[in-house]
């Protein structure tokens, strides 16, 4: 093997199939991982393991695990030992370069029973810096400037318009103001993610240049001293920054696991997923987007009943919404609850731009957003949607593998902030929602869901009676709801009148464009659905399937937004059920995806076939012994403590601790009511023990308690028991 470079080393490895213990090897295996990345950058482990690394078995996940835990991939998934009888994948490739460096596969040397495998690395090469991306400068000075032009503006020249006029004269002035304010600017590609690299440490680097010139010109040992000594403070000098900039951004971070994963990322010299590649066409695809509810209209299978044969069965109340006017006061605390982001609307608004100018905001939205109520109208101008399309995963080439990531205009959601507030005031306090709705609600969430579904489960258990489960999947619910059906239904709840007028306003004749790189598309209308995207799609979207769990029959139904449970004693039972939501979902012009419905016989009856299902982030099986969702949760937690192995190394143990709480101690308490008492349960608290031993760079055998208590982390153990309490009535 040719060695790329010096902070690589290569391994070539042998496990004896016939002797040996697979737990000592795994111990030694992950000692000698441990021991090889303390001293080199990239490591190479090739050889014949005789363990399919991809199997579905303990030991297969265990070293998946550790693997994952340092950031390692395994490259070889196909057969590299076959015979007449059987074909297995002994031998394989293990490193942690990224994967966009590499070739690999197999070869048949005819010299064995097993195949070759072979790795070429491309390293050392330069990044592709060309290129430069067009952006507004958007800091402190600038939105300083466009709070203060606001400001100045006479916004009761335009109180005599109607609410339309009003909105678009607002509208057009906050934009002239921000491309004053925020300037386009082309930045170079190489300048863009360096964000520890300050004046300072160029200086550094410019006088460190300066000292090797002399150097260069004159070897004497005093140059070469200055220069080695210069050397080091700038490299030390990058850690301090590094180290400043890193824990500013995550003590910071809304979304601390996100910033985390970015400056992992960043330093790993991983690109971001792709937005938009030059080859997808923002015309086609926002046509695709538009067309996508007629797509599947007719795939749908005719309905015996009409939806208010449905909707009936649902408690109607005996009073109407009623919208009191809106106050300063309420404007205030929608600008206070409105989250912070960067991305710009069609305006070239942002968030963070208008909460700068709050307090000379609040009069004029306030004037502007009684209008809309008393004219019953929501102002095409607010009503505008920007999308980039987000690359998932699979080919480029398939509109289907991009999310639509969509931007409504900001003040659009403030006006959303406060119309949600008072319904979902309206509907809770009325007793509207169905209590077998989890989603979108105040102390509601997946896990009170998933401790309901768990709940009728052992109940049957305890009953000696099988427990059938329908996991209903819906194609596209929130893209494909009929705007006529859900009008009809916020009318039967007691929503009419103005209000009536305003949502149906807000639901019609909305527009959306496409933006790819440089690129925009014309604006075409959404028929149908709920705003992506938006304020009010998630409450819109509740309403509109509020009264499912009345037509279900005698199953018991637990719903979280679009997810439907179906949870029936016997075999009949749950088949009407099933039925019945399915003539449901056609009536109401739904598509139900039959391929991807998943049904579970829970069971304590040894004789039952075993099967898993995934719901709402735990996975589910037969006997609930819950080994599956514990090879799945070690799967992802080993991934977490790569991750703060990643960190260790530009942050102090301290922030590492905020690292461990937002990575890695979120998922480990996701369920663990539920599954915290199952005999793999262990398996959690020995990464956990990893991740701590992590934290303090201690090695992979050290003993834990003393940390456990130094950073004051609960195991896992201590974890289950306070929480079971809790949440037990």
């Amino acid at each position: 093997a040719e060695v790329v470079d010096k902070n690589t080393v290569v391994i070539a490895v042998y496990r004896s199939s016939t002797s040996g213990d697979i737990l000592l090897f795994k111990r030694n295996f992950e000692s000698l991982i441990d021991h090889l990345l303390y001293i080199y950058k990239h490591i190479v482990i090739m050889g014949d393991v005789n363990l399919d690394i991809d199997a579905n078995s303990l030991h297969s996940n265990d070293i998946r695990n550790i693997l994952s835990m340092y950031g390692i991939s395994y490259l070889i998934r196909e057969p590299t030992r076959v015979t007449a009888s059987s074909s297995s994948c002994l031998d394989n490739i293990l490193t942690n370069f990224t994967l966009d460096s590499l070739t690999f596969g197999t070869c048949d040397l005819h010299l064995s029973d097993h195949l070759g495998v072979f790795l070429n690395v491309q390293a050392g090469l330069a990044a592709d810096c060309t290129g430069s991306v067009t952006t507004r400068i958007i800091n402190a000075n600038n939105i300083t400037f466009f709070a203060s032009s606001v400001e100045e503006t006479k916004w009761e020249d335009f109180y005599n318009f109607n609410c339309s006029d009003l909105a678009t004269s607002m509208l057009n002035v906050m934009h002239d103001i921000a491309e004053t304010s925020f300037p386009l600017k082309s930045v170079p590609n190489r300048h863009v993610g360096v964000r520890w690299f300050n004046d300072k440490l160029r200086k550094m680097r410019l006088e460190l240049l300066h000292v090797k010139a002399l150097f260069d010109s004159d070897k004497s040992a005093n140059n070469w001293k200055a220069y080695c000594d210069l050397k080091k403070s700038y490299k030390k000098a990058i850690k301090v920054e590094k180290r400043n900039t890193y824990s500013f951004e995550i003590n910071n971070s809304v979304n601390k696991a996100k910033s985390i994963w970015n400056i992992v990322n960043s330093e790993r010299k991983i690109k971001k997923s792709i937005f938009c590649p030059n080859n997808l066409s923002a015309v086609d695809y926002n046509i695709y987007l538009s067309n996508i509810c007629n797509n599947i209209l007719p795939t749908i299978e005719d309905s015996f009943s009409d939806f208010k044969e449905f909707l009936i069965r649902a408690p109607k109340p005996s009073c109407s919404f009623f919208m009191l006017p809106i106050s300063d006061a309420d404007v205030r605390n929608a600008f206070n609850n409105l989250k912070n982001c960067s991305g710009l609307d069609y305006y070239g608004l942002n968030s963070l731009m208008i909460k700068a100018c709050m307090e000379c905001l609040i009069e004029p939205i306030t004037v502007l957003f009684n209008k809309c109520v008393d004219e019953g109208i929501w102002p095409d101008s607010l009503k505008i949607c920007k999308i980039f399309p987000l690359h998932k995963k699979g080919d480029l080439d398939c509109m289907e593998n991009f999310r639509p990531i969509a931007t409504v205009p900001v003040v659009s959601k403030l006006f959303e902030i406060i119309i949600k507030h008072r319904l979902t005031t309206y509907f809770e306090s009325k007793h509207i929602f169905s209590d077998a709705q989890y989603g979108f609600r105040k102390n509601r969430s997946t896990l009170k869901a998933l401790t309901a579904l768990v709940e009728a489960i052992v109940q049957g258990f305890d009953a000696g009676i099988h427990s059938n489960a329908k996991m209903c999947d819906l194609t596209k619910a929130f893209d494909c709801v009929n705007v006529d059906i859900l009008l009809y239904k916020l009318d039967y709840y007691g929503v009419r009148g103005n209000m009536f007028d305003l949502l149906a306003s807000y639901l019609t004749n909305r527009q959306q464009y496409v933006c790819v790189n440089d690129c925009e598309s014309g604006l075409l209308t959404v028929e149908s659905g709920v705003p992506q995207g938006s304020v009010l799609g998630p409450i819109l979207f509740l309403i509109f399937i509020n009264d499912l769990p009345y037509s279900i029959g005698d199953a018991t139904c637990i719903v979280f937004a679009d997810d439907t449970t179906l949870i029936a004693r016997g075999d009949d039972l749950i088949s009407n059920s099933f039925r019945a939501a399915q003539n449901w979902f056609s009536a109401n012009k739904l598509k139900l995806n039959v391929s991807k419905t998943q049904s579970v016989l829970f069971s304590t009856d040894k004789r039952v076939e075993s099967s898993t299902c995934n719901l709402l982030g735990l996975t589910l099986d037969t006997r609930l012994i819950w080994s599956s969702h514990i090879d799945r949760l070690c799967s992802r937690l080993s991934s977490q403590i790569f991750c703060i192995r990643q960190m260790r190394r530009c942050l102090s143990s301290d922030v590492l601790r905020t690292v461990y709480f937002a990575v890695f101690h979120s998922h480990l308490m996701y369920g663990v009511t539920l599954w915290g008492n199952s005999q793999s349960s262990h398996r959690v608290f020995i990464l956990q023990k990893a991740a701590v031993r992590t934290i303090e760079g201690a090695p992979y055998r050290a003993t834990c308690l003393p940390l456990f208590q130094k950073y004051r982390i609960m195991t896992a153990l201590y974890l289950y028991f306070p929480n079971f309490i809790a949440n037990t009535p």
